[in-house]
């Protein structure tokens, strides 16, 4: 017998966040973020500085790049990765929220978008560049989803907890070693600059693909702290927009300008201690240098991201500012996409398949360059959204996490 009762009509499906529902703030983030990336990771995708820092090789002493070096190593380095890393933990609640609120089941759709990262970053890492970051992000991020349903509060206490555990962990496998020697290091670290150079400097893309394979399988040897520490920033990211800090603005701009102070207060001091500390390691022995280097630059880039981060939203309010800041949203809204391009266009630059200039360009030299890469991508940003509704990395992740087709062009589709 037929039902007389009438069917419910579908619900709507999950789309994509619309550009006029985005928080303008976020993208401004998210732009300074890859500025941030870009200027450290010009030494990384220029040189083996890893292995020359192990091996105590520093080919660059003019008193330039010296000085540009040490503004890095106190501004930058270590200080946007964790920015990024608040900004995605951000981004899981504002997803979860917004499938949850158009129908969609939020854990399974997000555990699909970290699915489609994982892949983009597996693919990024093994064939572009092992620096890459994003296969972390997706693995650590599935550690996330337990969160999505918890309280600001549950969140906060959990993310300082998984900090200090990272910590802890340090501090236990290192301090023990205090005073011992491994002089076998220094000389192991020659050997993989010199594979290095030679590999990405003149070497084929098989050798390139064996020596990232290398360095991914040093870089995730560390995972032990990295991914506690990374998904500690998470919940605090996740924390923060639990707690509607930007939605809220202005009665939370008290809140904002307390922790910008804090950050900065804390967070310079402590990224001076690290490179202080840096600068009196000893190649090939374990010293109390070891631990001030780690801690400091671990605590004090969380609280230089942080101040970076106050001060970026309280400036975003103002409407002479948003005018300004408006270049830095549009590379932020094509996050990913500015991201692998940075991969592309300075992998080219100097691996062998392109210029070749792989251990061959000084600090001062890189930095401008970090300022022309960008200043490309803030104009290429500017002209493709001008067009498009996402980036083309964006558009991809986001039909392949939908499962369906999204359209592309401004002004045409749904």
């Amino acid at each position: 017998m037929d039902d007389p009762r009438p069917m419910a009509p579908p619900g709507p499906k999950p789309t994509p966040v619309a550009p006029g529902e985005r928080l303008f703030a976020l993208d401004v983030l998210r732009g300074l973020a890859l500025f941030g990336i870009l200027a450290v990771n010009m030494a990384h995708f220029s040189s083996p500085v890893i292995f020359w820092d192990l091996a105590g090789v520093d080919p660059w002493d003019s008193p330039w790049d010296n000085a540009v070096q040490g503004l890095i190593q106190v501004l930058a380095e270590g200080k946007f990765y964790p920015l990024f890393s608040l900004l995605f933990g951000v981004g899981m609640v504002l997803f979860t929220e917004r499938a949850a609120g158009r129908g969609g089941s939020p854990g399974r759709l997000y555990a699909r978008r970290l699915a489609v990262l994982l892949l983009i970053g597996g693919l990024h890492a093994l064939f572009i560049w092992s620096g890459d970051i994003l296969l972390t992000y997706a693995l650590v991020g599935f550690l996330l989803l337990p969160f999505r349903r918890r309280t600001a509060k549950t969140a906060l206490v959990w993310g300082i907890g998984c900090m200090v555990l990272a910590l802890g962990v340090y501090v236990l496998l290192v301090g023990p070693m205090l005073g011992t020697e491994n002089p076998d290091l220094v000389t192991w670290a020659k050997e993989q600059a010199d594979r290095s150079l030679a590999a990405f400097g003149s070497g084929s893309y098989a050798q390139q693909l064996e020596m990232r394979r290398i360095d991914l399988s040093l870089q995730y040897g560390n995972a032990i702290i990295y991914f506690p520490f990374l998904l500690g920033i998470f919940l605090l990211g996740a924390a923060a927009a639990k707690a509607k800090l930007l939605e809220r603005l202005p009665a939370t701009r008290s809140v904002l300008r307390r922790t910008g102070i804090a950050g900065l207060v804390a967070g310079l001091p402590l990224a001076a201690l690290a490179a202080y500390a840096d600068a009196r390691l000893t190649p090939g022995v374990t010293t109390v240098y070891d631990l001030l280097a780690f801690l400091g630059y671990a605590l004090g880039g969380l609280g230089l991201a942080l101040f970076y981060a106050s001060a970026t939203v309280l400036l975003a309010e103002r409407p002479a500012w948003r005018r300004r800041l408006a270049p830095l949203a549009a590379a932020g809204r094509m996050a990913l996409t500015n991201y692998l391009l940075q991969s592309i266009v300075c992998t080219t630059l100097f691996y062998s398949y392109g210029l070749g200039l792989y251990g061959r360009v000084a600090p001062t030299w890189g930095l401008l360059l970090t300022l022309a890469v960008f200043g490309g991508q803030l104009a290429f940003s500017a002209w493709w959204l001008r067009r498009f509704r996402f980036g083309p990395a964006e558009w991809v992740w986001r039909s392949l996490t939908y499962g369906r087709r999204q359209p592309l062009r401004v002004g045409r589709g749904a």
